[in-house]
C-alpha cells in the first residue's frame, strides 16, 4: 500500500496533476487516496512536492450500499402488489361479463394488495420518524399493563380467524418504563402479530411481562414454524423474511422486526429470540425500568 503511494506521489509531481485512487488495506479497510503536487508559489511554480490525503471510506461505502440495496428493495416492494392491483384493474375493464364469483374474488384481491401498500407506507414513514428522532410526544410514564392490554385488544380477532389462542400473563408490580406509549404499543404489537402470522391454526401465542427491581421483561411465546438458525441472526434486518415462501401468503413485508428493534432500542433495550425449526419462538424483550417514580 505504502509503496503504491509514494508511486503515485512520484507520477503527480512528474505529471503536475492531481491523481485519485481506492484501495484496501491489510486490514481489509477500503481507503480513499487523494495526491495533489505541491507547486512552489514563486518564480515558474515548479513541483516542489506533493499532498497525499488517505481517508478511511469503509463505514461510507457500507453506507451507501445499505441505501443502494434498500431502495432497490423498496421498489421491489411495491411494483409487486401495484404490478398486481394494474393486472385486475385491466380485466375488469376488458371484461363487462365476468361472472360474479370472479369479480368478487378479483375485488378482494385489489383490498388485500391495497391493505399491504398502506401497512407498507405506514412502516416506511416509522422507520424515517425513528430515524430522525422525531418523537409524537414527550417521554412519560408507561401504564405497561394497559398497552399489553391494549395489543391483545387489537389482535384478538386476527387470533381468532386462525383459530388460536392469545393470553397475558402479567407479573409487573410497580414497573414503570418512560417513553412514546404509541411507539412501545407498535413495538409489542409487531411480535405478537408476527407470532400470529407464523403459527399455524390452531396454535398459541402467549405474552408474558415481568420485572424485578432493574428491567422489564416481556416475553413473546408461540408454538408456530420456528426459525432456522442460519435465519435467526438476520431476521432483524429490514425486508428480510425467514420464510420466504410465506411471504404473500401472510402479507408481511419484513419490517415488522426492524422496527420493533429500533424502537426497544430507543428504550435502551434489547431483543434477544431463542427458536428452533418445528419448535416455535419465543422473543424476549429487556427494558430498563425508570428511575424515576410515577
Amino acid at each position: 500500500m505504502m509503496s503504491r503511494i509514494l508511486d503515485e506521489c512520484a507520477a503527480a509531481r512528474s505529471a503536475g496533476a492531481r491523481r485519485s485512487f481506492e484501495a484496501k488495506n491489510e486490514a481489509g479497510a477500503a481507503l480513499q487516496i487523494d495526491i495533489s503536487p505541491v507547486l512552489s508559489k514563486y518564480g515558474d511554480r515548479e513541483p516542489i512536492g506533493t499532498l497525499a490525503i488517505v481517508k478511511d471510506v469503509t463505514e461510507k461505502n457500507r453506507i451507501e450500499t445499505m441505501r443502494k440495496d434498500f431502495v432497490a428493495t423498496v421498489s421491489h416492494e411495491f411494483r409487486t402488489p401495484l404490478t398486481l392491483i394494474s393486472g385486475v384493474i385491466e380485466m375488469l375493464r376488458m371484461y363487462d361479463d365476468l361472472p360474479r364469483a370472479d369479480r368478487s374474488r378479483s375485488l378482494e384481491m385489489l383490498e388485500i394488495e391495497t391493505e399491504r401498500l398502506k401497512k407498507l407506507i405506514s412502516e416506511l414513514l416509522m422507520l424515517s420518524k425513528m430515524e430522525n428522532r422525531i418523537f409524537s410526544s414527550e417521554p412519560e410514564p408507561i401504564d405497561v399493563a394497559k398497552v399489553l392490554g391494549q395489543v391483545a385488544a387489537a389482535l384478538a380477532p386476527l387470533a381468532e380467524k386462525k383459530g388460536q389462542s392469545l393470553e397475558l400473563s402479567l407479573n409487573l408490580g410497580a414497573a414503570s418504563v418512560r417513553g412514546d406509549e404509541s411507539w412501545f404499543f407498535h413495538a409489542v404489537q409487531n411480535l405478537v402479530e408476527n407470532a400470529i402470522k407464523y403459527t399455524p391454526a390452531g396454535g398459541a401465542v402467549v405474552v408474558e411481562a415481568a420485572s424485578d427491581e432493574r428491567d422489564l421483561r416481556i416475553a413473546v411465546r408461540d408454538n408456530g414454524i420456528g426459525i432456522a438458525p442460519e435465519d435467526i441472526d438476520r431476521i432483524f434486518e429490514r425486508f428480510y423474511r425467514a420464510d420466504k415462501s410465506r411471504g404473500s401468503e401472510t402479507g408481511g413485508s419484513g419490517l415488522g422486526l426492524a422496527i420493533a428493534k429500533d424502537i426497544i432500542s430507543l428504550f435502551n433495550g434489547e431483543i434477544t429470540v431463542e427458536s428452533a425449526p418445528g419448535s416455535g419462538s419465543v422473543f424476549t424483550v429487556r427494558i430498563p425500568l425508570s428511575r424515576e417514580a410515577d
